[in-house]
């Protein structure tokens, strides 16, 4: 049986059979041959969708994690040399591309948040940015934009939402090896001191609320059986709704220290 993702056992034990076949994984592909030697291609697909076979070596002298990083090399290479991209004249591939390509799509799409970033990334950041090519993009351009906002009248609340989603680009192009530095680093949220403090609930509230949600006495308690656990990870590990709904299993872990990943945009803890 095929795993849902290859290991190197796998690989190492696929069968020798009379006329050679392929294996393929997310555009990794291995050919075996009767002769016993299994040989690596990459198919890295441009933005226009032609695909185009990259030869990486054999196995066992390239490993399966080898023949991985060496195709997202290969891919990441078609957005930095802006590959099949009309009048790139080889600058790369611009903001507003990039955010609408696979890497950064794929890197949003489990996020519940992801359609409302891609329509503040449309809509507030201004055309000229979407045209510069991003490994051209400096602190300086991000800071034009803030004042922009400024003069539009924007709260700062309002801009420090739009910053964080723009940091969502740039983390993603940093970690797929598009630029070579993330430059939202150097571009600091606005102190809002316009931000009303948020309560916090009494010990009376918390318990009230938890020995409610926990009383299937009450009618209908059956619909909500799964609400004492979103309760508990609210108050007691700090976690807002989205970042709730977003968990699955994989993410909680039974260690020592019983810790959950917790995807909240510009980070994990």
């Amino acid at each position: 049986m095929t795993p849902k993702r290859w290991t190197e056992t796998y690989i190492r034990n696929l069968p020798i059979k009379e006329k050679e076949y392929n294996e393929n994984e997310d555009g990794l592909r291995i050919r075996i041959y009767p002769s016993g030697t299994k040989k690596w291609t990459y198919y890295k697909q441009d933005l226009r969708g032609k695909r185009t076979p990259v030869h990486l070596g054999s196995f066992p002298a390239i490993s399966l994690e080898q023949a991985r990083k060496m195709a997202a090399v290969n891919q990441a290479n078609i957005y930095t040399e802006g590959h099949a991209l009309l009048d790139s004249n080889n600058k790369g591939i611009t903001f507003g591309q990039f955010i609408e390509g696979d890497i950064y799509q794929m890197a949003g799409k489990r996020r519940l948040s992801h359609y409302e970033i891609m329509s503040n990334l449309r809509s507030v950041v201004p055309q000229k940015i979407h045209n510069m090519p991003i490994n051209h993009i400096t602190p300086t351009d991000i800071q034009g934009f803030i004042e922009d906002r400024e003069k539009e009248g924007k709260k700062k609340g309002t801009i420090n939402k739009n910053l964080t989603n723009i940091r969502s680009v740039f983390r993603v192009a940093f970690n797929s090896g598009l630029v070579d530095e993330n430059i939202m680093k150097k571009v600091p949220a606005l102190v809002d001191d316009t931000v009303t403090e948020k309560m916090a609930l009494t010990d009376d509230e918390r318990k009230r609320l938890i020995d409610t949600a926990e009383d299937m006495s009450l009618d209908q308690a059956y619909k909500r059986k799964h609400l004492p656990i979103f309760i508990h990870l609210g108050l007691d590990a700090g976690l807002r709704k989205r970042e709730i709904l977003n968990l699955r299993w994989k993410d909680i872990r039974n260690d020592s220290l019983r810790t959950i990943d917790v995807d909240i945009q510009t980070s994990k803890y």
